[in-house]
């Protein structure tokens, strides 16, 4: 198979799949290390400026590195953080390095105390632009991901440099010095897995975001393409992280819940006929399965609430749509694997107290979708959980979140 060819390609040390192309295929975080090694190597991604002059300044000044100033999911989770710095012990600076903006960008610019539009300049040049900036610590918001400039950090933009939020694993490179997770995403015995060292929150590694109190924008079920009376399971994350095991879980699930039907997110055609597909050849009627249009991020959110059971996807999970499930009262089942981005929907459930949706293998994973899908009355109790008073606050705490993520980077400066 495809699968086996990539393994034993990463093995033999062959640049074959681009890092985070990895991570939806396979759960296995040593291999995700060799690969993000090869990638590196393979694109000269070494450090090649190591002279960095000690600063004397009282405030930290701080440099957030990234292609998805806009709207994008890593925006929308750091949103409240950059609007929460304490400005009197920290100095913000944006490297914008990203080829398109949007509303978003003219928004989050304005909580930045110096904000540059780094698309033209070479990755040495934007080095030397942080430099000049006196930056002390440079945080990758993009990682391996699309739009990334690897490039910058070969050329030290700050004395420490630091991967954090926008790649659910390691760089592979000798360029970085800290990875910010958390306990669950990255356990103690895992860290032999990154080439960074890591350094801990206290609780969940994703940002909370600030309680949203935009007015209703009078979305039905009706409207939305929605049955009134049936049973709503829903996955919406990007299709490249709907394995065939996954798929076949939910099959089964749909199945063993005879009044239920299943709400996907809608990419491509392509994928939307192969879903269907799939789905006739498992037995299945098609009209059970119901594509969502891709919408403006707030109307998204809001047409959350009308998901009964959100079921996560493996070894990739949902990540900031995990977290705005969750916000919307919406419980989510998942299968906590070995990888960081098989781990962060246990994260964020284990933030809340929610570990009963936790499961370790794709048989529990379907049995718990299946019973809570039979059991309205089980069902209601962890929605009741979710709205609680406590929960909502914890959820929406940005400000004991920026502090906290704060508290990391003064340890970083002390160590």
């Amino acid at each position: 198979t495809e699968i086996k060819k990539i393994k034993e390609g990463v093995k033999k040390n062959i640049k074959i799949i681009n890092p985070f192309h990895l991570l939806s295929l396979i759960d296995d975080p040593k291999l995700h290390k060799q690969a993000a090694i090869i990638y590196t190597k393979k694109n000269g991604l070494h450090i090649v400026n190591n002279e960095i002059k000690k600063s004397n300044k009282r405030k930290i000044k701080l440099g957030y590195f990234s292609a998805d100033f806009k709207n994008h999911a890593v925006l929308h989770l750091m949103m409240d953080v950059f609007k929460n710095h304490n400005k009197s012990h920290f100095e913000v600076v944006g490297f914008n390095h990203g080829k398109k903006t949007d509303d978003m960008t003219k928004v989050v610019k304005k909580y930045f105390d110096k904000f540059f539009d780094c698309s033209n300049l070479s990755d040495k040049e934007i080095a030397n632009l942080s430099q000049k900036n006196n930056i002390d610590i440079a945080i990758n918001l993009t990682g391996h991901t699309i739009d990334s400039r690897e490039g910058i950090y070969q050329y030290k933009p700050a004395k420490i440099n630091v991967n954090y939020l926008g790649y659910p694993g390691t760089m592979g490179s000798n360029c970085y010095n800290y990875i910010i997770a958390d306990r669950v995403i990255l356990p103690k015995n895992e860290t032999k897995n990154f080439t960074e060292n890591v350094i801990y929150l206290p609780e969940c590694y994703q940002p909370n975001q600030q309680r949203s109190h935009e007015i209703d924008n009078n979305q039905t079920k009706k409207s939305l393409g929605l049955p009134d009376k049936k049973f709503i399971f829903g996955s919406f994350n990007n299709s490249y992280k709907i394995t065939p095991v996954i798929f076949k879980s939910w099959m089964e699930i749909l199945e063993k819940t005879k009044d239920s039907v299943l709400w996907l997110l809608q990419n491509n055609e392509h994928a939307k006929k192969n879903i269907i597909k799939e789905t006739k050849k498992c037995g299945i009627d098609i009209k059970r399965i119901i594509f969502a249009h891709r919408v403006s991020s707030q109307e998204h959110i809001k047409r959350l609430k009308f998901i009964d059971l959100f079921l996560d996807t493996h070894p990739y999970n949902a990540h900031t749509t995990a977290k705005e499930a969750v916000r919307m009262g919406v419980p989510v089942v998942t299968i906590m694997g070995k990888s960081f981005a098989s781990r962060v929907a246990s994260s964020i459930l284990k933030s809340i107290e929610l570990d009963k949706l936790i499961t370790k293998t794709i048989e529990d994973y379907t049995d718990l979708s299946i019973k809570l899908g039979n059991n309205k009355e089980k069902l209601n109790k962890i929605k009741d959980h979710l709205n609680s008073p406590k929960i909502i606050e914890k959820i929406h705490d940005c400000k004991k979140f920026t502090e906290d993520l704060e508290d990391v980077y003064k340890k970083m400066i002390n160590y």
